[in-house]
C-alpha cells in the first residue's frame, strides 16, 4: 500500500507522478485540480524544487481522502 502523499518519503516528483496517474493521468488534467499550471507541474515532474511541497502534499492527501 502506498503511503498518503503527506507521509510518503519519496521525492516529490515521484509522489506527484504516482498521484497524477491516479487522478487524471496528465499534468494538463492535474493543473486545475492542484491550482497550478501545466508548465509548473511539468517542471516538478522533472525534479525541479517545489517551494510549497508540504502544502501540495497535504492537498493531494486531502483529495485522496475525498476532502479536497
Amino acid at each position: 500500500m502506498t503511503p498518503a502523499p503527506i507521509d510518503d518519503p519519496r521525492p516529490f516528483d515521484q509522489v506527484l507522478r504516482d498521484w497524477i496517474a491516479r487522478h487524471g493521468g496528465s499534468a494538463y488534467a492535474a493543473a486545475p485540480i492542484l491550482g497550478s499550471t501545466q508548465q509548473t507541474i511539468g517542471r516538478w515532474l522533472k525534479g525541479a524544487p517545489c517551494g510549497h511541497e508540504r502544502a501540495y502534499r497535504a492537498l493531494m492527501t486531502l483529495i485522496d481522502e475525498g476532502r479536497g
